[in-house]
């Protein structure tokens, strides 16, 4: 439910944010009250001013902060499901999707003929030979594995974020951008 992977929180455009993920964990408490009383313009982010009560508003802030506590405790104490391997990889490979919206790649990047031209076309990413491993150290560091790059590093995305989008431009087939 954190990571806005339900089915409501896959076809929002943008993508619903991932409430665990660093880059909404940033957020001060201030920050975190503002978003949600005022909403946030163009996404399914609703205002809840009037809605929630201030207080009420104040635990919402400090439950969504606890979130990437209660996902490791959730973790430690359950049993992961016996999915097999090319379902979670497909699994990886719709958040990695997800990932590429939110994240807003298309803007400079081009997938299947939609998409920015500032950096390359990505639609055959999967054929250009680059290991997993050679990607994510590319998103963490992109002027150290492409000289001159202009794009931004992804400091904001955590190791499991950075394995689905690498998952998503590594499948060979065509993908819906």
């Amino acid at each position: 439910m954190a990571g806005g992977r339900t089915e409501l929180g896959r076809n929002m455009y943008p993508p619903a944010m991932d409430m665990t993920s660093p880059h909404v964990q940033h957020w001060n408490d201030a920050e975190m009250f503002w978003i949600i009383q005022n909403g946030v313009r163009l996404t399914g982010m609703p205002s809840w001013n009037g809605s929630i009560s201030e207080a009420d508003t104040w635990k919402l802030v400090r439950f969504v902060h606890s979130l990437p506590r209660i996902d490791a405790a959730l973790a430690a104490n359950t049993v992961p499901p016996n999915v097999p391997a090319p379902e979670q990889d497909a699994q990886l490979a719709r958040y990695g999707r997800t990932l590429y919206r939110q994240e807003g790649c298309f803007v400079c990047h081009a997938l299947n003929g939609e998409g920015g031209k500032v950096g390359p076309d990505l639609t055959t990413e999967g054929t250009r030979g680059r290991t997993d491993q050679w990607l994510i150290g590319h998103f963490k560091d992109p002027p150290a594995y492409v000289h001159g790059s202009v794009m931004p590093p992804f400091k904001n995305l955590t190791e499991e974020q950075l394995q689905a989008l690498t998952r998503f431009l590594q499948k060979p087939t065509k993908r819906a951008p």
